[in-house]
């Protein structure tokens, strides 16, 4: 019985017919799905159609440009060329992610062993080598994937991406890429207005009766719309979302709302809060965005939560241990015209020699690549992608932020 779980024991990829570059490339692209970039949650942002092939890049940024007139002139005049203004160029560095999957000897045996003790209903090794295969290739899918929407989302909320302790706690830590955002245009809520006492747990206990939060997001809209943008974008962190809409202020609005009879009056507020308070977590956004006037197909809530490891403890009782956190920051709305907001800068992982078996992802700009150890009888894949999300319309989005220490 241990000879037939032993057959092909250290051969994932032969086990599953994968001897070259060509063969795990289909794999990749049919099996696994890992050239799809369409699934790749990234609202807002397109690839750029080339990689380059060195990690700094050059980008135009458009400038909040107000559409003008055609100029009246003499019917013999010759017409008047727009003004060049309206671009300026920004640059950066391209940053690179890695992920790895490594199945080593031990790792292999404890595995067919927990396979033999159970009825998998006679499974060949083939059959647990392609689990095994599909399984780690996923994970280095997956990882690529958060780590994309981590980008995005950062740098949406948070107008940068800077890698730390928290974020990136087994990298490098210290580097920040950031947007070209105006200061300008993010607007933070005074500390004695600010929606609730925390940051956190917000809630109609945690309220403060102080804020204004209806007019403060009534405000940025109008401003933007005086400006000429009347199809707006509002994007916020899904949780976080839910939480404020529990600010009593929000749930009374949203009750006169429900309750067109009601007639908008410091006398009716006790109503309309009952009634607001009954509107359930599928209603809210219809509800939002009507009080502020946007539709409420353009209200995006972000719900990405993306996982890292920390090392904990020290010496012989240090363990990995995996903490989440959501991708876009909490008490922060973001406000843009609709459209796209920016492209994906990428620089191409270079391709090792043909004495190892590797392949392309999220469209020939990622690589992964595979090594077999014979004499440690190790297994190891590994993956790059040199990628950042660059708006391209950063003078066109606006921020509110709803809480500060």
């Amino acid at each position: 019985m241990a000879n037939k779980y032993a057959k092909g024991f250290y051969t994932l990829m032969s086990e599953a017919g994968i001897l070259s570059s060509k063969s795990f490339g289909l794999y990749i692209n049919d099996v696994v799905g890992f050239n799809n970039i369409q699934k790749l949650d990234l609202d807002g942002f397109t690839w750029d159609e080339y990689s380059s092939l060195t990690f700094d890049f050059k980008d135009l940024v458009m400038s909040n440009r107000v559409k003008v007139m055609a100029t009246y002139t003499d019917k013999d005049s010759e017409a008047i060329p727009f003004g060049t203004e309206g671009f300026t160029e920004t640059s950066g560095v391209v940053p690179t992610m890695k992920a790895r999957f490594i199945w080593d000897s031990d790792d292999y045996r404890k595995y067919l062993d927990a396979v033999r003790n159970l009825d998998f209903q006679n499974k060949t090794a083939k059959q647990y080598a392609l689990d095994l295969l599909f399984n780690g290739i996923k994970d280095i899918q997956s990882a690529h994937e958060l780590s994309m929407t981590y980008q995005r989302d950062q740098i949406v909320s948070g107008r940068e991406l800077s890698l730390d302790a928290n974020n990136n706690p087994r990298g490098i830590k210290g580097l920040v890429f950031k947007s070209a955002v105006p200061e300008a245009n993010v607007t933070t809520v005074a500390k004695a207005k600010r929606w609730f006492n925390k940051a956190t747990d917000k809630n109609a206990t945690t309220a403060n009766a102080d804020a204004d939060p209806v007019g403060d997001m009534k405000a940025v809209v109008r401003a933007m719309k005086r400006k000429g943008y009347m199809d707006i974008v509002v994007e916020a962190d899904y949780i976080s979302f839910l939480e404020d809409m529990d600010h009593p202020k929000w749930r009374t609005a949203m009750g006169y709302q429900m309750r067109p009879d009601l007639v908008l009056a410091a006398s009716n507020d006790a109503n309309a809060l009952a009634v607001g308070n009954a509107a359930g977590d599928d209603e809210l956004v219809a509800l939002f965005a009507k009080i502020i006037g946007v539709p409420a197909a353009n209200v995006h809530l972000r719900k990405g939560l993306a996982g890292v490891e920390v090392l904990e403890g020290k010496g012989p009782d240090a363990k990995l241990v995996r903490k989440t956190q959501r991708t876009f920051k909490a008490n922060t709305y973001v406000f843009y015209p609709a459209g796209p907001i920016g492209t994906i800068k990428s620089t191409l992982a270079l391709t090792p020699d043909d004495s190892f078996i590797y392949a392309k992802f999220f469209g020939d700009r990622g690589l992964i690549q595979y090594e077999f150890d014979a004499k440690a009888r190790t297994q190891d894949w590994w993956s790059e992608l040199n990628a950042l999300c660059v708006p391209s319309r950063p003078q066109e989005m606006y921020y509110l932020i709803t809480y500060t220490d």
